[in-house]
């Protein structure tokens, strides 16, 4: 049963409602919370690691409840409906303390469990007084004062006094926090500014709603300043979440190309050649195009080793490492294979082109291997390199490198520096002959 204190209150069908001007703020401030709601919601399924955001998705809802059901109730054109939505804004109210201590879980990274605990079971006495209890906390009674509202008892004051004072201590403990970890400021300051105005704005509310304060109470502008430093706030977690993405990328491209490129000679290294090969043999394009297999191999370089040093033998391989990656083409593969041994994959290069792409890098290097030194020695640097067609590869990458390997020790047993290439098996059935051209 219902009662009224004062004014008119005129009864229409509930589903009638007549927006005041009361209410206006509230219901605008009611909307931009809910978007926040949903972009903080979608947030949390983006970014997992954010700890704080299922605290703000707890206060998001309650402000929206809250601002909500206020808007709603000083709309109202029914006692019933007054009465519903203003115990249902008050309800958004009661869930607020579970925000303050999931916040501060969050802030500090402890556990809090049985204050946890305790709090979800405040939580639910206050929002079983809020709906059940019409005698000491809200009445069945209502005014028009100016809009209408209905008459809180004592025991409202005393629930307010509790939620603003469990919130005022979570506050308290998250600026003490802030100001002892400065590492944390960068992130949190909108969170300090957006705290500290709904705690003024709150308090304002608090001493207006019990009677004390004579200021003009303005219900939806702290909840609306500490969304907008929630968005601010998400918006900085979210640039620092893809930053650290993108620096976890490029942290992955660098190990990755150090792991496939030889530290010495800045070319490729011999895992990733054959594992590149053997991903290009396998493809059913295969044979569709000429490729060749350049084996290069440094002449007399254990006697330069033992005349210059190693010193000695590193220039000359970082300088034939660089004249590769100098001669050959973007589509090519070169790789140190091991040692003094280097390998280059040409790419759709039939065999006149590859003993070109050969004599280019074999005449360079001999021009600049004694500069590379640093000295003069009586041994002569060389360089014997051996070429394989495709035309006479099998599908065993082992049989594929042997081929050139072959054609190089025959280009050295002609005498050094010298280029051979591979001309395919031949012999008597039984005797497998290799054929070798040395130019």
């Amino acid at each position: 049963m219902y009662e009224y204190q004062s004014g008119a209150f005129e009864l229409v069908p509930e589903s009638f409602i007549k927006l005041s001007i009361d209410s206006i703020g509230p219901a605008i401030a009611a909307m931009i919370i809910f978007i926040v709601l949903i972009y903080t919601v979608a947030a949390y399924f983006y970014n997992r690691n954010g700890s704080l955001l299922p605290s703000l998705i707890t206060l998001e809802f309650s402000f929206f409840l809250l601002l909500a059901g206020y808007a709603l109730y000083t709309s109202s054109t029914t006692v019933k409906a007054v009465d519903f939505w203003t115990r249902f804004s008050y309800m958004g109210l009661s869930i607020s303390p579970f925000f303050g201590i999931s916040f501060i879980k969050g802030v500090t990274n402890r556990s809090y469990k049985k204050i946890k605990l305790l709090t979800i079971i405040n939580c639910f006495i206050c929002i079983a007084l809020v709906w059940f209890e019409d005698k000491w906390v809200i009445t069945r009674r209502v005014k028009i004062s100016p809009h209408p509202t209905m008459i809180k008892g004592f025991g409202f004051k005393l629930l307010l006094l509790y939620i603003m004072g469990y919130l005022f201590t979570c506050y308290i403990i998250f600026m003490w926090h802030y100001k002892k970890h400065p590492e944390c400021r960068t992130l949190y300051w909108p969170l300090a500014v957006g705290f500290s105005g709904w705690a003024a704005t709150g308090l304002s509310g608090v001493l207006h709603a019990i009677g004390v304060s004579v200021f003009v109470d303005i219900p939806w502008a702290g909840p609306v300043l500490m969304m907008l430093a929630t968005a601010i706030y998400q918006g900085k977690l979210l640039s620092n979440r893809t930053r650290a993405l993108e620096n976890a990328i490029k942290e992955k491209d660098i190990l990755y190309e150090k792991m496939i490129h030889d530290d010495l000679t800045g070319v490729l290294n011999r895992t990733y050649l054959v594992h590149t090969l053997g991903e290009y043999i396998a493809q059913e394009s295969f044979d569709s195009s000429e490729h060749c297999l350049l084996f290069l191999d440094l002449d007399n370089f254990k006697e330069i080793n033992e005349a210059c040093g190693h010193q000695g033998g590193d220039a000359l391989l970082r300088l034939l490492g660089k004249i590769i990656r100098e001669t050959c083409r973007k589509t090519d593969i070169p790789a140190r294979f091991g040692g003094d041994e280097f390998l280059v994959l040409l790419r759709d290069c039939n065999e006149e082109q590859a003993v070109n792409i050969a004599k280019r890098i074999q005449n360079r290097y001999l021009e600049e291997s004694n500069k590379a030194i640093g000295k003069m020695i009586d041994i002569t640097p060389g360089l014997s390199i051996g070429i394989s067609s495709s035309c006479h590869w099998t599908r065993k990458i082992t049989d594929i490198i042997d081929q050139p390997d072959f054609a190089m020790y025959e280009a050295k047993r002609a005498g050094k520096n010298k280029i051979g290439v591979f001309q395919g098996h031949g012999g008597d059935e039984g005797v497998d002959i290799r054929a070798v051209s040395v130019m």
